[in-house]
């Protein structure tokens, strides 16, 4: 089973919920907005964020996709990194 991880410019060892928790507050939506715009109920975005409960992937691509970031297997994400960082 891939790994699955949030591309970033710079790779970081964060977990995908301390991820998205940081684009989402860096953002300056709410949990309400980010709701509306994924078609996620808010008690499943909140608990998911609060490590309450797992997402599936389909839920967790709709998620990011609905804060305009894209869910890659972890280690195109590190190829990805690499050819920004020119290695």
């Amino acid at each position: 089973m891939p790994i699955y991880s949030l591309v970033m410019a710079t790779h970081t060892k964060a977990t995908l919920t301390e991820t998205l928790r940081e684009k989402i507050r860096e953002s300056g939506l709410t949990y309400g907005e980010v709701s509306r715009r994924s078609g996620i109920q808010r008690e499943v975005i909140s608990r998911f964020m609060n490590r309450r409960a797992g997402m599936g992937l389909g839920t967790l691509d709709r998620l990011v996709a609905a804060m305009d970031l894209q869910l890659v297997e972890a280690d195109e994400a590190k190829r990805k990194t690499r050819r920004k960082a020119g290695g």
